[in-house]
Parts: C-alpha cells; sequence; structure tokens
C-alpha cells in the first residue's frame, strides 16, 4: 500500500547552483518518530492561488464540512498573522469545539476538543500547517498535547504553467506510527479535502482567465495572503535584471 502514496518530485532549473541552506526544514517528513501519508495532484490552477487558499482558514467551515470542519462557529474564529523574516504565519485556536469528522475518526474523540491551526508559509511556494486537537480542558493551550493528535500537514507547490501546478501533499503524525489502518484513514482523508480545495480553485482559475485581479475588496481574514503576495512580488522583482537607461 505504501507505493500508492509515493510522490513524484518535481525539479526546475540547474542543480548545481541550489543552495541546501535555503531549503526550508520540514523535518517530520524523513523523522523515524513521524509515519508520512503523501499524495500529488496535478492541480489546473495558478499556484498562488493554492498559496492563498492555504494562508485561508476562513475557508475551511464552507468547503471541508465532510472532513476537516467540525463546528459552525469555527467560520467566526478571528486568526492573527505574523510577519516572519522568511514568510507569514497565521493562527488560531479553537476552544471546547466539536472535533472535524476526519480527526474525530482519528483521535477517537467523543466529546468537544481544544483545537489548533497554524500555517507558515516560505517562499515561494511551501506551505506547512501545525494542526490537530486535544480533549477540551487537558491543557493543550499550555502546550500539553497529550490528550490529542499532532499532524503536520505540509504543501510542496510546483508551478507548471500560468494555469496549472503540481501539488505535493502530506499528512505526517507522530501518532499510531505505522499502523496502516490509520495511515489509510488519514491518506483518503486528506486526498479527499484537498480535492475538494482542487475543484474550488480551478474554478476560481477558470473564472479569472482573461480577467484581473482589479476591484475585489479585502478584509481582515485576507491579510495572511496578501503579506505572501507582497513578500513574492517583491522577491521576484528583485530577480529581475536591472532596467537600462535608454
Amino acid at each position: 500500500m505504501r507505493e500508492k502514496w509515493s510522490v513524484a518530485w518535481i525539479w526546475m532549473g540547474d542543480p548545481a547552483k541550489a543552495d541546501e541552506s535555503e531549503i526550508p526544514n520540514l523535518p517530520w517528513l524523513a523523522d523515524p518518530g513521524w509515519t508520512a501519508t503523501p499524495g500529488y495532484i496535478h492541480l489546473k490552477s495558478n499556484y498562488q492561488f493554492l498559496v492563498d487558499n492555504l494562508l485561508d482558514l476562513t475557508h475551511v467551515a464552507y468547503v471541508h464540512k465532510k472532513t476537516i470542519s467540525g463546528d459552525p462557529r469555527e467560520a467566526t474564529v478571528p486568526t492573527k498573522t505574523e510577519r516572519l523574516p522568511d514568510g507569514v504565519r497565521v493562527g488560531r485556536w479553537m476552544i471546547d469545539f466539536v472535533p472535524p469528522p476526519l480527526f474525530a475518526k482519528a483521535g477517537n474523540f467523543t466529546g468537544h476538543v481544544d483545537r489548533w491551526q497554524f500555517v507558515t508559509w516560505t517562499p515561494p511556494s511551501t506551505v506547512y500547517l501545525d494542526v490537530g486537537c486535544a480533549k477540551t480542558g487537558t491543557g493543550a493551550p499550555q502546550g500539553d498535547r497529550s490528550q490529542g493528535i499532532s499532524i503536520w500537514s505540509t504543501h510542496l507547490v510546483t508551478p507548471e504553467t500560468e494555469d496549472s501546478s503540481h501539488y505535493m501533499f502530506s499528512f505526517a503524525r507522530n501518532f499510531a506510527v505505522g499502523d496502516e489502518a490509520m495511515s489509510k484513514l488519514l491518506y483518503e482523508g486528506s486526498k479527499a479535502t484537498f480535492l475538494e480545495d482542487a475543484e474550488m480553485l480551478e474554478a476560481v482559475q477558470k473564472n479569472r482567465r482573461g480577467g484581473s485581479l482589479d476591484g475585489l475588496i479585502d478584509i481582515a481574514a485576507d491579510a495572511a495572503q496578501l503579506q505572501a503576495r507582497r513578500m513574492l512580488s517583491q522577491l521576484i522583482a528583485a530577480e529581475q535584471p536591472a532596467q537600462r537607461s535608454a
């Protein structure tokens, strides 16, 4: 069953020019204390739309009702955005909430939970999420996650064309390590979740084709996406050759 989770890595540019010190550190993908269940989607959408979506926690309550959204109150919980030296981080806590269906199965939760979602983006298109939940009132917000489950959801995105991308993803966990039934549950659950995203993003790409982003209204929940787009635009501009004077 492991073969079905293999990821086809996509290489860009001259490997000899790669600076390994700039590769994001994602230790949970190789640490023997964690089990990862990677997958791949060929996405018919620009990679920046996918990054926007991953940084937007408000969409979970609307797009993922069958998988990782468990409580209608999630739509009203604010997020906090931080500008990092090498990226953007956004997150929130949801205290005493109904667990999402996928996490309820994985953690065998029968009551309410304290849930966390923290997303980090590093340019140009690596996004990872520290997500999970624990039995409510057992100390997770203070750092004790022993009564819950932790998952690092990793998203590695390679642009293909202006309107298509290679989307590699993985759920990694430090509980039920090596348990094939749990791996199957989380692989199928993550794939179902991200296919919901793909359906939405491909519709966005289709609607945006030939148009522009002019006239859109930004709201507070867009802070992380806006910060990431601005940082990426600055990095792209910095790589352009200086314009010669006429």
